[in-house]
């Protein structure tokens, strides 16, 4: 799959950062608008200030070998967990206990992890059935078992122990719990795409999976982390991507609440005439995690979002994409017509740790 456009990396950064992997740079960096864009688009998890060309984002079959960290019980290729995970993992596999500088939510010191036995009598029913999804061994021991944790969880409270950045994802979770219900998450399938180093300690890698769950037709990004507190695994993007907020706050209509939704935004173009006073807007196109869209959305070039955002830089290019937290509005006119206007840059990657201290919750 040809790659039309490079990644673009700014300079600083939360520690720890994540990054997509580099095509080959354009020859041309003039500006023009790329031509048979696809319909649907795959993001995958960066590291923040990123920014990812959208003109054809690979899905994640598509994604080269990661260049290193390839586990070692890696068995011959039959199925997606075969290729990735290995298939004789074992009923007691240790199982890592993730600490949190959340207030509140109960710790365990770092080096007790990965430890202990768990014996196969003490799981619980859905426990037993992630573990034979998810084989946590040789190098993806940790993660692994991290991921097994997270989408065992029985509560909200329990599953932020084993999520990133837990300060800041601790409000965001509280809310979607409010609509959607808790419990167990139970996969189909899993497939590893990428393992790479962090920038804050080589030492320490990021993991990207792609989770394939039952009645959902794409498959679903999801990242784990190991930080100093142990593997966290990304909730905010796995979230939207599996509850498909972004779909759902497009296709259900008008409404007086915002959204704030982890995006792909890129410079669009709009053919019809119906949304009023185009000439002092900028039509954007969004996608989501799970690849819902692409979706317009409309932003006011006399807004403080567009001229710190927009005006200048990469973004400015009609085949850069970038992975940005927004807050979008719907709008309906004098005479019925709705639309949605980009209503707030939230932040500017899709890492948590780049959130406002308090996040802000997505509805």
């Amino acid at each position: 799959m040809v790659i039309a456009a490079s990644l673009v990396v700014f300079a600083g950064g939360v520690a720890g950062a994540w990054k997509l992997w580099e095509p080959p740079k354009p020859e041309s960096a003039t500006e023009k608008e790329p031509e048979n864009v696809p319909a649907r688009m795959q993001p995958v998890i960066p590291r923040p200030e990123v920014l990812a060309s959208a003109h054809d984002i690979p899905s994640a079959r598509d994604l080269p070998a990661p260049s290193d960290g390839i586990p070692d019980v890696l068995p011959p290729a039959s199925t997606a967990v075969a290729r990735n995970l290995s298939t004789t993992a074992s009923a007691t596999a240790p199982v890592p206990a993730a600490t949190s500088t959340e207030p509140g939510v109960k710790s365990v010191p770092p080096e007790t992890q990965n430890t202990t036995t768990q014996p196969a009598a003490k799981m619980s029913a859905a426990e037993k059935k992630i573990r034979k999804v998810i084989h946590a061994e040789g190098q993806l021991e940790k993660p692994g078992n991290a991921l097994i944790r997270f989408f065992a969880a029985t509560t909200w409270q329990e599953r932020l122990r084993y999520s990133l950045c837990p300060e800041k994802v601790r409000p965001l979770m509280e809310q979607h719990y409010k609509t959607y219900a808790e419990g167990p998450i139970i996969p189909e399938d899993i497939e590893l795409t990428r393992i790479e180093a962090t920038e804050e300690d080589p030492n320490r890698k990021y993991y990207a999976f792609v989770v394939f769950l039952p009645d959902v037709e794409h498959g679903i990004p999801v990242s784990v982390e190991d930080t100093k507190n142990g593997c966290l695994v990304e909730w905010c993007s796995f979230i939207e991507a599996k509850d498909q907020m972004l779909s759902k706050f497009f296709k259900g209509g008008f409404r007086k609440e915002p959204g704030t939704f982890r995006v792909l935004v890129r410079r669009s173009h709009y053919f019809g005439d119906d949304v009023p006073a185009q000439e002092v807007k900028e039509c954007l196109e969004v996608v989501g995690p799970d690849t819902a869209g692409p979706y317009h959305l409309w932003l006011d070039k006399s807004s403080v979002p567009y001229t710190k955002f927009f005006v200048k830089g990469e973004r400015t290019r009609w085949d850069i994409s970038s992975m940005m937290v927004l807050t979008c509005q719907w709008e309906k006119t004098s005479k019925g017509v709705e639309y949605v206007r980009l209503r707030d840059v939230v932040a500017d990657s899709w890492h948590p740790a780049m959130l406002p201290a308090q996040g802000v919750a997505a509805k």
